[in-house]
């Protein structure tokens, strides 16, 4: 399966989610998989000048991360999406971080069931996601829409039938989200990293990079890759000052075949 974990830094309030790149189904897939995407939600209006089109007015860039089975978890993660980013309506507004975790729970359940008959009874394609960012909430007009960052995390559950349901992690009260595999061992290495949980030095990423190194869990592996959110922009953190591979792809390789250079991938920009 994989690990990620997702936290606050208490000092600079800024959220960080770090992930693992191995993919097993059971036997190793692949170390180079990313398990954390971009999610942009932009809200459009109508205009006439100088043709009828939709015309983007407001936009928020959100993190989306996964783990377990890779096809319902991505087919969900295009259909979502694609939904919110081609949002219209008077008067223009965004959805809150809530309302979008509510969707990928209603999407996600859909995809597992739809992929479900090509696989065995005893490994259903199961997978769970989380949802981070600046969160406007239900109330706050388009000039204030800069709110309290936030994650969701969407997780399978069985109450007389297979669903998904969400939770809210509470960073302000030192929570944390781990997904994915062994997720109470990677808890204690991080509560024993940092007991007062302000993760001021990158705790959380510390513990998952010592797990990946030392090959503990199997199912965990590859390379870490880190993001953060700030304001409406997600960033990826990318190695060192002159990265040579992205995902085990050679940025030299890129450069050679598109014929220019990459330096916001070789510096992690």
């Amino acid at each position: 399966m994989t690990n990620i974990v997702i936290w606050k830094n208490q000092a600079t309030s800024e959220i960080f989610a770090a992930a693992d790149s191995r993919l097993t189904n059971p036997k190793l897939m692949t170390d180079q998989a990313s398990k954390i995407l971009p999610l942009d939600v932009l809200s459009h209006r109508l205009v006439d000048e100088p043709y009828p089109n939709w015309q983007g007015m407001l936009g928020q860039g959100l993190g989306f991360a996964y783990a377990g089975a890779i096809a319902p978890a991505l087919m969900t993660y295009m259909l979502v999406s694609k939904i919110v980013g081609s949002m219209g309506c008077m008067p223009v507004r965004l959805p809150s971080l809530e309302s979008i975790a509510t969707l990928v729970a209603d999407v996600g359940v859909k995809m597992i069931f739809d992929v479900a008959m090509a696989y065995p009874c005893d490994n259903p394609p199961v997978c769970e996601f989380a949802i981070f960012g600046d969160d406007i909430g239900e109330e706050q007009s388009p000039k204030f829409y800069k709110g309290n960052n936030s994650a969701f995390h969407v997780y399978p559950t069985v109450e007389g039938v297979f669903s998904l349901k969400i939770s809210r992690v509470d960073f302000t009260a030192g929570e944390y989200l781990v997904m994915g595999d062994r997720v109470q061992g990677l808890s204690d290495e991080i509560d024993r990293l940092d007991p007062e949980k302000q993760f001021f030095n990158m705790e959380p990423r510390i513990a998952l990079q010592n797990r990946i190194s030392g090959q503990s869990v199997e199912s965990v592996g590859g390379t870490l890759q880190l993001f953060s959110v700030s304001g409406n922009t997600l960033r990826q953190h990318i190695g060192g000052n002159d990265s040579a591979e992205y995902l085990g792809y050679s940025i030299k390789d890129a450069e050679d075949i598109l014929e220019v250079g990459l330096p916001l991938l070789r510096s992690g920009r």
